[in-house]
């Protein structure tokens, strides 16, 4: 079985500085559901993901609803203030292969 991820990031909008501002987010509701797409800013995905919500990059398949293309988990690095996001090590560019808004 697949992994079950917290929430998909589906779309992230970055700011001047090349980090995420906020991104699209389909959380899960219930054991293979998902809700809606919500915006959430920056914080709130930090403060997640360092609460130990697994999160992944993806897109939904067309006409499966609740299935996603995950294309790789995020994860948090670096210090409280400075908090990254990233797909993998030495990414120059807060989750640069994510579709872009």
């Amino acid at each position: 079985m697949a992994r079950e991820f917290d929430g998909v990031i589906d779309a992230v909008h970055h700011d001047a500085d090349g980090k995420v501002a906020w991104a699209r987010v389909y959380l899960r509701r219930w054991p293979h559901v998902y809700g809606g797409p919500q915006i959430l800013p920056r914080e709130v995905l930090v403060e997640r993901l360092q609460a130990g919500q697994s999160f992944a990059v993806g897109r939904r398949q067309a006409l499966w609803g609740n299935l996603f293309e995950i294309q790789a988990p995020v994860r948090v690095s670096g210090q409280e203030g400075d908090a990254r996001l990233t797909l993998q090590e030495g990414e120059s560019y807060e989750l640069a292969s994510a579709p872009k808004l």
